[in-house]
């Protein structure tokens, strides 16, 4: 986008000129909205300002509705402002984000959560918001709840602001809901909101719900029983251990999700798959990632493939959780000894009848991973798309050149994934590695199963170590390269258009 006025460059003068020309005016409306609707997510917060644009683009902007439906109500925002957005979107679905992170009291006081600070507004604000929600319930198209309980909430059943709030979503019927997500934060880490008996969203239905995502909810998963025969997507995330989901918890929801095509589980997933006796049908699972806690292992998270029958599984993806820092010097203390022995016990009933023959694409970030569980990922000779991440890259390429490295005796050994094409690295350290890699190239191309395409990406801002220009013909030479440099605000999982449902219309 380009603004160019009578030799003026102060915006704020231009604006006050009668003449001016602004080359946005030339591009179509529907283009428009990509651009407002991207701008808005990757802002991280700053407020777009219409009076600082021209007078054809903001009266554009003012009467497309789609730009309007997508709101982000949370701390600061004005009730009345997010009510007039609601109106402008006229009678279109809406895409909601809603902090309910309120004050039970009246004055106005910072807490911090997750990280950051926090400021709680009154409890006045919370039920306005609560209001102006319930007011459009029959255009929700994606809901998203953030609430933040007191000390109420940590009995039982609930009985505080978090648990009060959630239980006004039990008796509605929401007729266009797709994507319900929500956020139950406590304010110390040590404690989880106690809902128990569990809350039941949307008893009265939700019949085109499909994307389901729960964060602190408590011991309880089933949380929209009406919507089991639809949900594709289920992402679930814990954070205490008393609280945590159990095995058994897991597989029996999973058992009344027939279409689910994704699952996602996050932080400290607590599971004995081992005592764990039935198998679990996924007929239609494609994709399955675990982001794992301190109380989980690699080698009893592999497990779980004894468990899950998923003809149609084409993607895996092992990677510790944010907040958790793994020790590469002492691996052992998050993998356990006893359950990597346990391993080779049922591997070897894979290697004639593999239980994923579809599967594609690896996403392997967890650090240190043995021998014996490297040689667990050997049984899927179909997948052609691995991800490694700096704090394991290096390893597991020696890994792949084991058996055919230059400086190894000839050997028959098989190919570590011998359909591999892409190989993703990310965040990775160029001047340690770069020879390792290039000879891991060398070799592939030697057994006639080349890497076609090598990604290196970054997703620390500010930290990416360029390849020289002679590295970057080397390779060029063996495989086609990809750079991918992610800007500091938009995460590397993020695609334009789950960035769209997280982060929608700003409060201009």
């Amino acid at each position: 986008m380009h603004v160019e006025s009578n030799g003026h460059h102060d915006l704020h003068m231009s604006l006050r000129r009668p003449v001016f020309k602004s080359y946005i005016n030339a591009l179509p409306t529907e283009l428009l909205i990509w651009i407002f609707t991207y701008a808005s997510c990757v802002s991280n917060g700053i407020e777009f300002n219409l009076a600082l644009v021209c007078r054809r683009w903001r009266h554009t902007l003012l009467h497309l509705p789609s730009i309007w439906t997508r709101l982000c109500i949370s701390q600061g925002t004005s009730i009345d402002k997010a009510r007039l957005y609601i109106q402008r979107s006229n009678d279109g679905p809406l895409y909601l984000d809603a902090d309910l992170t309120y004050s039970t009291y009246d004055d106005d006081y910072y807490v911090k959560g997750r990280g950051f600070l926090q400021r709680r507004i009154k409890s006045s604000e919370r039920q306005d918001v609560v209001e102006l929600l319930f007011s459009c319930m029959d255009r929700w198209k994606c809901l998203d709840l953030t609430v933040l309980g007191d000390h109420n909430d940590y009995q039982v059943r609930a009985q505080g602001v978090a648990g009060r709030t959630l239980r006004k979503f039990v008796d509605i019927y929401v007729p266009l809901l797709e994507n319900f997500g929500v956020n139950a934060f406590s304010q110390s880490c040590m404690t989880v909101i106690d809902f128990r008996p569990p809350i039941h969203f949307f008893q009265r239905g939700a019949p085109m719900l499909t994307h389901l995502r729960l964060c602190q909810v408590g011991p309880d998963i089933c949380s929209v029983p009406s919507a089991t025969s639809t949900l594709t997507s289920l992402s679930v995330e814990t954070y205490h251990h008393d609280h945590q989901l159990t095995a058994y918890e897991l597989f029996a929801y999973l058992r009344k999700l027939p279409a689910l095509t994704h699952l996602h589980l996050k932080e400290d997933f607590y599971c004995k798959w081992y005592r764990i006796k039935n198998i679990v049908p996924l007929p239609n699972l494609v994709s399955l990632c675990l982001e794992l806690g301190p109380e989980c292992c690699v080698a009893m998270i592999c497990e779980i493939f004894v468990f899950f029958v998923a003809p149609h599984l084409e993607h895996f993806s092992l990677t510790p959780a944010p907040a958790v820092e793994l020790s590469l010097e002492t691996p052992y203390d998050i993998i356990g000894e006893e359950e990597i022995e346990r391993l080779p016990n049922f591997l070897v009933k894979f290697v004639s009848n593999p239980p994923f023959p579809l599967l594609e694409s690896l996403v392997l970030h967890f650090p240190a991973i043995p021998d014996k569980v490297i040689n667990f990922f050997r049984v899927f000779p179909t997948v052609c798309n691995v991800s490694l991440a700096e704090m394991n890259s290096k390893e597991m390429i020696k890994e792949m050149l084991k058996g055919h490295a230059c400086e190894d005796p000839p050997s028959n050994a098989p190919l570590l994934w011998p359909n591999l094409q892409t190989l993703i690295l990310q965040d990775w350290n160029v001047s340690d590695e770069f020879e390792l890699l290039l000879e891991l190239l060398h070799v592939r191309e030697r057994a006639g199963s080349p890497i076609k395409q090598l990604k290196l990406r970054s997703t620390k801002a500010n930290t990416f170590t360029p390849i020289s220009p002679l590295q970057r013909s080397k390779l060029d030479e063996l495989v086609s390269v990809e750079l991918d440099i992610d800007p500091p605000f938009v995460k590397c999982s993020d695609s334009l258009d789950s960035l769209m449902t997280k982060r929608v219309t700003p409060i201009w």
